[in-house]
């Protein structure tokens, strides 16, 4: 049976109790609710899944409306909020502040939520007519580190786009409509790569002899040569090498960059 999750912030501590709580059980968390909800439909829908509401809720009037709707539809709720701030209050002899959890979700929070998103969505080359919108755009052989490095830069309010190198598959003509000066290249050592590629593969499942062209140096070297040759017809792009290098260290050579 599914847990929906309502809150008037981000929803993280009341997800952190409910997994904590499911930890006691078999069942984990199936789904939580945005903050931002037409709270009676919302419980409308719980009660035809038969969930349990489970919210942490500030504003009197939201938990209100959430008690009122749970009731007329016998949708079973749990406060996590409610009881402890009033006790707060009494202990601390002070009163909650108006907008609760919201006053500390500043601009950068928000901007590092859609960079977040952004970045997920045009991952691997997907949906090139967004990359407009993109603060960078790395540009690498396939296992070079480009999702990882994107994922991080994203975490910290960067709108990222990769894109991955195939050796003779033409890229995208998006890729030179954009400000030339936000694309990167990146690099590595081609035994380094043969070595991440075996270790992937092998994760997967994969044979040895399913695996052996995409695994072997040769055939790394050839890629890596195409991809050379792209980024020398294009001196604007700034090229980094990323051997042996962490995500934080090449992140920051990035960021210099900007």
């Amino acid at each position: 049976k599914p847990i929906f999750i309502i809150s008037d912030c981000t929803g993280e501590s009341a997800a952190r109790t409910v997994r904590a709580a499911l930890n006691q059980f078999e069942a984990r968390c199936r789904t939580q609710a945005p903050a931002q909800i037409m709270i009676f439909r919302f419980v409308e829908q719980t009660d035809r899944e038969d969930a349990l509401v489970v919210y942490t809720l500030v504003d009197p009037k939201a938990v209100k409306a959430v008690q009122t709707a749970c009731k007329l539809q016998g949708v079973r709720y749990v406060d996590l909020w409610s009881e402890l701030l009033d006790n707060m209050e009494v202990h601390l002899n002070a009163e909650r502040e108006e907008g609760g959890l919201y006053a500390n979700l500043t601009e950068e929070y928000f901007k590092m939520i859609e960079a977040v998103e952004y970045t997920r969505k045009l991952d691997d080359g997907a949906h090139p007519q967004e990359w407009r919108n993109a603060d960078l755009l790395i540009l690498g052989v396939s296992r070079c580190g480009k999702t990882p490095l994107s994922i991080y830069l994203g975490q910290r309010g960067y709108k990222v786009a990769n894109l991955p190198l195939i050796p003779n598959c033409p890229v995208p003509k998006e890729l030179f409509e954009i400000d030339q000066s936000r694309v990167v290249g990146l690099i590595i050592d081609p035994h380094v790569l043969a070595s991440i590629r075996r270790n992937r593969v092998s994760l997967m499942g994969v044979s040895r002899a399913q695996s052996i062209d995409y695994a072997e140096v040769q055939k790394i070297n050839s890629e890596l040569e195409w991809a050379r040759k792209l980024y020398n017809a294009h001196p604007e792009w700034p090229v980094i090498d990323v051997t042996l290098r962490g995500i934080e260290e090449t992140a920051a050579r990035i960021l210099k960059l900007l």
